[in-house]
């Protein structure tokens, strides 16, 4: 091969290895850290969930209380009609 075929090969690859390496940077970098950010995240709402054990008191109390509502609401349209 002749010295100026190398030359332009030389010239082409350059461009690509300046890409590889902001891409090697990416990848060592930036990416990692932006997983951080995104499973700290995660944690914060996981964090502020109940656990499954409240849940179920949860539900539990709520199913009590629609039932308490639902029967003062008949009793109040039974007073309204009532008068």
């Amino acid at each position: 091969m002749d010295k100026e075929l190398l030359e332009a090969i030389r010239e082409e690859l350059s461009p690509m290895k300046q890409k590889i390496n902001r891409l090697e940077i990416l990848l060592e970098h930036d990416i990692p850290d932006q997983i951080r950010l995104l499973a700290e995240g995660h944690n914060m709402i996981l964090d502020r969930l109940p656990e499954a054990d409240e849940i179920d008191t949860l539900r539990s109390r709520v199913r009590t209380l629609e039932t308490v509502v639902t029967k003062h609401s008949a009793d109040i349209a039974e007073i309204k009609k009532a008068q």
